[in-house]
């Protein structure tokens, strides 16, 4: 019988597969079977919540903390399908997150990137949303809290348009 649990020898745990190819490899599906990771709480305290925690060092030994640097890649979620070959899994959207600025001596700035792709290139940055707050549409480095690089369409009907209200700060 195939085991639902393995662990190698380099230390990488599957769970659904027993040749992990990462820390943590899970593994499943089949025609009635959807594969999720379920987090349950139960907790009436404020806070006290589910939640995942992706944490960078800027060092290659391990528990070792060094301060991460403007522009650091700090986490990526990847979503993919698989090509029309059928020969391997490919990128179709990603979220990335990179530090946005210096870190402080209690806080690390961020910036939020979603990618796409359009299935004849890879995965492009679509839209970030800045340490600032500052978003942008079709550029990595909005000036202002709305900054879109491309042109906009829309339409006549005074009920349907893009309406934007201009204040001076």
């Amino acid at each position: 019988a195939t085991p639902s649990f393995v662990i190698t020898s380099a230390g990488n745990i599957g769970i659904g597969t027993t040749s992990p190819g990462q820390k943590l490899h899970l593994q499943g599906g089949g025609a009635s079977t959807p594969t999720y990771i379920g987090i349950d709480n139960y907790s009436s305290t404020l806070g006290w919540t589910t939640g995942m925690n992706f944490r960078q060092s800027n060092s290659d030994t391990v528990g070792t903390l060094v301060a991460t640097v403007d522009g650091q890649y700090l986490s990526e979620l990847a979503f993919s399908g698989v090509d029309s070959g059928p020969t391997a899994f490919r990128q179709a959207a990603i979220i990335d997150v990179f530090q946005d600025g210096a870190a402080g001596a209690t806080r690390v700035p961020g910036r939020f990137e979603f990618g796409t792709s359009d299935g004849t290139t890879g995965v492009v940055t679509r839209l970030t949303i800045k340490g600032s707050g500052n978003v942008g549409i079709g550029t990595t480095g909005p000036g202002a809290k709305l900054e879109v690089a491309t042109d906009l369409k829309g339409t006549t009907a005074a009920s349907k348009g893009l309406y934007l209200n201009f204040t001076s700060s």
